[in-house]
């Protein structure tokens, strides 16, 4: 996906300025182009102007002596002013366009890559530690990595920078400056490649879902990786809204709701000549709003009935499974058959059911899910799907998925395993089976 999307900021560039001749520094600041893209032409155009300026002095051969101070310094002081005049040839305003776009792609998606990238291109191992704070300079967006390059440098001694210990420096800085972001914090930084997207003229308005991926497990932030991932699934698309973005990052933030307590047994009505107790006042429950768990509950489990005294008054349900104590009393005969069957348990139903609704007929899997995504630890994973079953949407089950499993348990959310869980739970809510 990032070809056709690099063409388009390429291409909006180009139409942004003139293309029939050179392009000079004034028409760069002057134009509408995207701050970051414009900071990282004019700096491109200041150090070839000033490598140029350099090597047509330095070409002038016996007639000046060129190992004199005054001499560098006179060079110094004529290319810093010609380069005020510097400007595109017309032949290299396109190459120009195109590395300017690329490398501000790359930087909005991976900083921390693409910057050391960036610093050591054309060198092998090392760079003067000059060189390196001039190359980061090319970038203005996300500030917080040119404050760790200067204060990284400036606690160190030596002259060169080792390539490897840069770009593992930065990367580990990247990930501990945005460890503790939330929602409003992500939102921001992510908004100049959503200003990106929008000056190439990106349809339909959003980021791309890939970039957007790969920004955050470059942060170490796989759980919302995932989130994003399977939100793109449901809705089988390419780019995420601003909107749905935030929703997403908004349900990973917000801790999963608790199961409510299940409410306590109320004593037994008065009986009042064998009338029917009537119900307190409230919204009955339809088939159109019971939950989708609920729905499958009651398709799958029979419903029991109230058993009658024997004075032919209907118990309340709670007292046909309950006694006093505590213990479960055995039903009462029928008058003219024997002992009717004593109804199942009510504890155990939740560990069977939990799976049930929450995986449905892919629970013939869980001791695969069990062994790669648990560890083993059937325990967990019956708390988890105890949990995911009072999960009232996907956004709040996908949270607790990557809460509970994935980042715990360190899964790769695009193993086999991980996309048939989560394709499992995700089922519930999209009414599709697995």
């Amino acid at each position: 996906m990032k070809a056709p999307i690099l063409n388009r900021i390429e291409q909006s560039i180009l139409a942004s300025l003139p293309s029939s001749g050179p392009v000079d520094g004034s028409a760069i600041r002057e134009s509408r182009l995207p701050e970051g893209v414009k900071h990282f032409l004019l700096r491109t155009l200041e150090r070839r102007a000033h490598l140029e300026a350099e090597r047509t002095f330095h070409g002038a051969g016996p007639w000046f002596n060129q190992d004199d101070s005054d001499f560098h310094a006179l060079m110094q002081e004529t290319a810093q002013r010609l380069t005020s005049l510097a400007r595109f040839p017309a032949d290299e305003w396109p190459r120009a366009a195109r590395q300017a776009a690329e490398n501000v792609l790359d930087f909005l998606v991976e900083p921390a890559n693409t910057l050391a990238r960036f610093v050591f291109s054309g060198e092998s191992d090392t760079v003067p530690a000059a060189s390196l704070r001039r190359r980061a300079s090319y970038f203005i967006w996300y500030p917080y990595i040119g404050r760790a390059v200067d204060a990284w440098l400036s606690r160190r001694e030596r002259e060169r920078v080792d390539r490897t210990q840069f770009e593992s420096t930065m990367v580990h800085l990247d990930r501990r400056l945005t460890a503790e972001y939330g929602t409003e914090d992500w939102m921001e930084l992510l908004g100049p490649l959503g200003d990106l997207m929008q000056f190439a003229g990106i349809q339909p308005a959003g980021l791309p879902v890939p970039m957007v991926i790969r920004f955050f497990e470059a942060k170490d932030q796989a759980p919302t990786a995932a989130a994003i991932a399977a939100a793109a699934r449901r809705h089988r698309a390419d780019m995420i809204t601003l909107t749905s973005l935030q929703s997403v990052l908004a349900s990973i933030e917000a801790p999963p709701p608790a199961p409510a307590p299940p409410p306590d047994p109320a004593p037994a009505p008065a009986r009042q000549a064998a009338a029917p107790t009537p119900a307190p006042e409230s919204t009955p429950e339809t088939q159109d709003n019971l939950p989708l768990w609920k729905r499958f509950q009651q398709r799958t489990e029979p419903t029991p009935t109230a058993t009658p005294d024997p004075e032919g008054v209907a118990q309340p349900l709670w007292k046909s499974f309950k006694k006093e104590d505590g213990s479960t009393p055995p039903a009462p005969a029928p008058a003219d058959t024997a002992q009717a069957p004593q109804p199942i348990p009510v504890q155990e139903a939740p560990r069977l059911e939990n799976q049930h609704v929450v995986l449905g007929t892919a629970v013939r899997q869980r001791d695969r899910f069990i062994r790669e995504l648990f560890d083993g630890n059937e325990d967990t994973f019956r708390a988890v799907m105890a949990d995911l079953v009072e999960a009232p949407d996907w956004a709040t089950a996908s949270a607790i998925i990557a809460n509970r499993v994935f980042r715990p348990y360190r899964i790769d959310i695009y193993s086999t395993t991980a996309v048939d869980f989560t394709n499992a739970v995700e089922a519930r809510y999209s009414g599709t089976a697995t």
